[in-house]
């Protein structure tokens, strides 16, 4: 990703597909965000979903925002009997620095995906924002 205004998304070292996605009104660290979210949930299909293949979604939306879908072909589990993890709890916070937000859709043997909605505009350029109420704070610096 570069700092020079635009942020580009390059996929393939994780065995994806190679990708560009260039976006000028996404800041770095909304850019960094979407990253760490698409990281984590294929981290959790690794560990947990025992699938054959995931697929990664990066998509503008008509409501001045990008959609972030990681879907997988795996197990899948009841969402409301299973108790959040660290992931999704980093996912949620890298999200809502941003003005975000993420959702795990699942049912068992249906798969997982995991929906996530950056706003682009005052929102996505936001450089850095306020840290109150977010559970790790060290990403609101880029420290990770």
């Amino acid at each position: 990703m570069s700092t020079s205004g635009h942020s580009h998304f390059r996929a393939g070292a994780i065995g994806l597909p190679a990708v560009d996605l260039a976006c000028e009104r996404l800041s770095f660290l909304a850019g960094q965000a979407i990253y760490r979210v698409v990281e984590e949930a294929l981290n959790n299909v690794q560990k947990h979903a025992n699938a054959v293949s995931a697929r990664v979604t990066i998509e503008p939306t008509d409501h001045n925002a990008i959609l972030v879908t990681v879907q997988d072909d795996g197990e899948g589990f009841a969402v409301d009997a299973a108790p959040p993890g660290f992931g999704l709890h980093s996912m949620a916070d890298y999200c809502g620095v941003q003005g975000g937000s993420v959702r795990m859709e699942s049912r068992p043997e249906s798969g997982t995906a995991v929906v996530a909605t950056f706003p682009l505009g005052d929102k996505g350029r936001t450089a850095v924002r306020p840290c109150e109420g977010v559970g790790d704070p060290s990403i609101c610096h880029g420290e990770r």
